[in-house]
């Protein structure tokens, strides 16, 4: 056979295994995905009985879940409420925070036992807690110096780059009056020719 021969009878196959009793439309084929039939029929391979007995016995059984929520809090309504309660807090301030804390802490009982209750609900969700004052303002100090050496190199960088750009200008300048210097002397000795 001959490929175009091959391609006919192909299509002559595909036009009798077609049976348009049992096609569907494409309308019919999309209207069930969008009602889920499909994966209904797909399920476990079971039918729908069993899967209707199986909720049954799932709302009659005595099967409890307990939830723990951890010091759920709401931001405010508002964008900025919101933005707020998102921003990160400065060292500063979490020393303010710490150190009042201790205080408290060290003040009555029973503020210290609220103030380690909220240190261990924010670790178990996962939050850092800044509460040593003697490692936050090691940090600030940290942080300061960090600073100060940044703003140093800065201002050498700086330095560096003035001094470049002067020296360029200065070599401009002398080029360019060496230039007419030149240009001056070449226009005398054609005259004097």
């Amino acid at each position: 056979l001959s490929p175009p021969q091959a391609a006919n009878e192909g299509k002559l196959r595909k036009r009798q295994k077609f049976d348009p009793e049992n096609a569907k439309s494409t309308v019919d084929a999309q209207r069930e995905v969008f009602e889920g039939k499909k994966r209904q029929h797909k399920g476990n391979g079971r039918g729908r009985a069993a899967a209707a007995a199986d909720e049954e016995e799932i709302d009659e059984g005595e099967l409890q879940f307990q939830k723990l929520e951890f010091n759920v809090k709401r931001a405010g309504t508002s964008a900025e409420d919101a933005t707020q309660a998102k921003r990160k807090k400065t060292k500063q301030a979490l020393l303010k925070d710490a150190l009042k804390k201790k205080e408290l802490a060290e003040g009555d009982k029973a503020g210290g036992n609220q103030v380690a209750w909220e240190k261990a609900f924010d670790r178990a969700d996962g939050k850092k807690v800044f509460d040593d004052p003697k490692k936050l303002q090691k940090a600030i100090k940290r942080e300061k110096k960090q600073k100060e050496k940044k703003s140093a190199k800065w201002k050498e960088i700086e330095a560096d780059q003035k001094q470049k750009k002067d020296e360029k200008q200065k070599k401009r300048r002398t080029n360019l009056a060496e230039r007419t210097k030149a240009k001056i002397e070449r226009k005398i000795n054609r005259k004097r020719r």
